[in-house]
């Protein structure tokens, strides 16, 4: 997908640049305050603005993509905390599991209650 990104980038250059190209006539700018630049060459004109374009396309799309890295590194930051819940209960869980077995080895082999088997029950592992 970046590949294609840039290539209409690239595509989008050329056809600007092939227009300017043959846009090469000298024009009048004029700007607010009776600002003049006379006999400035279109190709110029049309550069700089498309080039100003870009930059300001630029410019509008940072606070996205910091909010976007904000939320990358918080959800990172989500998966450690899971991932240290999961190796937890992970050791929990067999810390119980040796408990079952220390208990259930001291028991008398007799018909006792203690013997009915635990049943196991796995939530999200």
């Amino acid at each position: 997908m970046r590949y294609l990104v840039w290539a209409l980038r690239i595509v989008l250059f050329l056809l600007v640049l092939l227009f300017a190209l043959k846009n090469t006539d000298p024009v009048t700018v004029r700007f607010f305050g009776d600002y003049v630049f006379a006999g400035v060459p279109l190709i110029v004109v049309l550069l700089l603005a498309f080039f100003v374009g870009a930059l300001f396309a630029w410019l509008v799309s940072i606070p996205t993509r910091v909010r976007k890295t904000r939320e990358v590194s918080r959800l990172k930051g989500e998966v450690d905390r899971l991932n240290r819940d999961v190796a937890d209960t992970r050791q929990s869980l067999n810390a119980l599991k040796a408990e079952e077995l220390r208990l259930r080895s001291t028991v008398p082999a007799s018909g006792s209650a203690l013997q009915t088997p635990v049943r196991e029950t796995a939530v999200g592992l």
